[in-house]
């Protein structure tokens, strides 16, 4: 375990997030609390860190952020151990919820390279596409999907100098020797602590967006009957069987899912 004198910098307005963070590389009594700590948690944010994070490729990094800390595990020191240890059995847990911006490569990486196969995950990537499917007035699928950073702007207001600058790097030396360098510069360290260290609130905050047409319509089915008077519901009786009239008055959409246009699926191979 190091520190460094690298301090997080959040925007004012988000008060609510820790800015304690540790890095983990030694199999010590910091990486079997953290463990402990993980696990006695309701959900975590996690992301994956490397030149290229896929089942070929090299993760440097694994970050975690709790309702305490963000813990920083370096996976290229630790090894495929670290998983043995304990993070595996985390990731796993039913119990926990994973929160992820794209999960996709993080997955395959993860299962293909170290065995591990997540268990609910919370994707804040394809939470904000059905928030845009709900307010698109075509009820169509949106193929093209948004940034952690378009979403923390949207969601969250997060100004641009508090979002995390990414690292354009190909797969080849410099970028690989950039993730390997130790100590750990505070460039990396605050791109990785910033990519993860907003995805709790984030995924509070695209939750209630997702509920939102569900909370309208079931204030219509608590209102639907009581609001009436006696007079009222005998001249009209309400029909169960049948939507409140309220519901369609107040003009709530039911989201008509559709099916996305046929794509054709191109095979890649590196």
């Amino acid at each position: 375990m190091s520190r460094q004198e690298y301090v997080v910098k959040l925007p004012p307005h988000i008060d609510s997030l820790p800015l304690d963070w540790i890095i983990i590389d030694y199999f010590n009594n910091d990486f079997y609390l953290s463990v402990k700590h993980m696990k006695e948690q309701d959900s975590i944010g996690v992301s994956l860190e490397g030149p290229e994070i896929s089942r070929s490729g090299i993760l440097t990094w694994l970050c975690v952020s709790t309702s305490s800390c963000t813990f920083l595990f370096d996976i290229l020191t630790l090894g495929e151990e670290a998983f043995r240890r304990g993070i595996k059995s985390v990731l796993e847990h039913s119990g926990i919820q994973k929160i992820f911006h794209d999960c996709r490569m993080a997955s395959d990486c993860l299962y293909h390279q170290y065995g591990v196969l997540l268990d609910n995950v919370f994707d804040t990537q394809a939470a904000d596409n059905l928030v845009m499917l709900q307010q698109n007035d075509n009820h169509e699928f949106v193929q093209e999907v948004n940034s952690l950073n378009e979403c923390l702007n949207y969601y969250l207001k997060v100004p641009s100098e508090y979002l995390y600058e990414s690292l354009f790097f190909d797969r080849n030396e410099q970028s690989i020797h950039y993730y390997e360098n130790r100590p750990l510069c505070h460039e990396l360290q605050d791109l990785m602590i910033k990519n993860v260290i907003y995805l709790r609130l984030l995924q509070r905050e695209i939750e209630c967006e997702l509920f939102n047409p569900l909370r309208r319509m079931t204030d219509q089915f608590l209102n639907a009957i009581l609001s009436k008077d006696d007079r009222e519901l005998l001249a009209c009786p309400p029909n169960l069987d049948e939507l409140p009239p309220e519901v369609l008055l107040d003009g709530l959409e039911v989201v008509n899912f559709q099916e996305p246009d046929e794509m054709s699926i191109v095979s890649w191979n590196p």
